[in-house]
């Protein structure tokens, strides 16, 4: 329903316009569309390998809950090396506290 109120106004625009102006906005748009269209493709179709990350050095921002802590938990099962930042003290703490307790390495900051 958007796409067909915004071809509408376009086409009330064109009407409006010197034919080489309408010229130049019907190209505009194409160009857009098909660019629009190709980007599209191309991200879904591409195929980049995925990058190894076990045994990294790796810094995380807003280690001590929610994603953050998700985030370290998945990391840390890889045996990368951790360092956890949080504005949070003790959920930080907290946090080396249980990953050292499975033998995990991790420094906090």
């Amino acid at each position: 329903h958007l796409l067909c109120q915004l071809l509408l106004c376009i086409l009330q625009l064109l009407h409006r316009l010197p034919m080489s102006r309408a010229w130049e906005v019907c190209s505009f748009v194409a160009f857009w569309t098909f660019d629009l269209l190709w980007e599209t493709v191309y991200a879904i179709f591409r195929c980049r390998p995925r990058k190894d990350i076990k045994g990294e050095n790796i810094l995380i921002t807003g280690s001590g809950q929610g994603l953050g802590r998700l985030v370290v938990e998945r990391l840390a099962k890889d045996g990368n090396t951790l360092h956890c930042v949080d504005i949070n003290a003790t959920l930080n703490a907290q946090m080396r506290e249980d990953l050292l307790s499975e033998d995990r390495d991790c420094t906090i900051y």
